[in-house]
């Protein structure tokens, strides 16, 4: 019977290191000979598109991922096993970031690479700024991970200004229009434009916040139970 892969994962807010970590997990890997390729949303081409590179220093080489029919913002996540199987058949480790930013077979996509004997890392933001799951697949790969690090970040809200900040654990991710904490019904995922002369788009920015200074303004849509009925013997 063939060797099973481990599944380990890197979650939390913003500025919580799960990239650094990511880089560490595949550069302890590499120093002793096993051979590691890399995957990434290719919309996210914050740093460069075929690259995964970490607010706190370090990068890798990586293979920037297409968009999926789920939508233009959704990496495919069927791409990263046929890849594997096609040009990356005796790899080791199968190495993910940026996991909120795939499609829902993601879970899928990763159960199968374990079985055929690949170790699968990941990284990302585990919820979004309404302090919901991300994506669906976020709850399945932390279920069924061997390993996972749940970090948190230092919360960085302050109500003076750059001094005195919280310094809080910080385990939320602030979503800030316009330095304002944004609206529960404004989009999921925003990617932000360039302004024409003379016009004026709103700025989006994003800090780690502990659970005190997280906020969504509006009111969350409360969801009907599902099982609420009684039973009748």
């Amino acid at each position: 019977m063939s060797k099973r892969g481990t599944i380990t994962g890197f979650v939390g807010p913003m500025n919580a290191k799960k990239t650094l970590l990511l880089l560490d997990n595949i550069s302890a890997a590499e120093v002793v000979g096993e051979k590691v390729v890399i995957y990434k949303p290719e919309v996210d081409d914050r740093f460069a598109v075929d690259k995964v590179c970490s607010n706190c220093g370090g990068s890798h080489q990586a293979i920037p991922v297409p968009s999926s029919i789920q939508g233009e913002l959704k990496a495919r996540s069927t791409f990263i096993l046929n890849d594997v199987k096609k040009n990356h058949p005796k790899v080791d480790i199968v190495a993910i970031d940026e996991v909120e930013m795939f499609d829902d077979d993601l879970v899928e996509v990763v159960k199968r690479l374990a079985d055929l004997g690949k170790d699968i890392v990941y990284s990302g933001l585990n919820t979004n700024y309404r302090g919901e799951a991300f994506t669906k697949s976020i709850g399945g790969l932390m279920a069924i991970s061997n390993k996972l690090e749940m970090l948190t970040a230092r919360c960085t809200y302050s109500s003076n200004g750059d001094k005195n900040k919280c310094g809080a654990p910080a385990t939320m991710t602030q979503r800030l229009k316009d330095g304002q904490p944004d609206f529960y019904s404004s989009p999921l995922i925003v990617i932000e434009k360039f302004a024409k002369e003379g016009e004026e788009l709103p700025k989006y920015t994003y800090e780690a916040r502990c659970l005190k200074h997280w906020s969504c303004r509006g009111k969350r849509p409360q969801k009907k139970f599902l099982y609420n009925k009684v039973v009748k013997k």
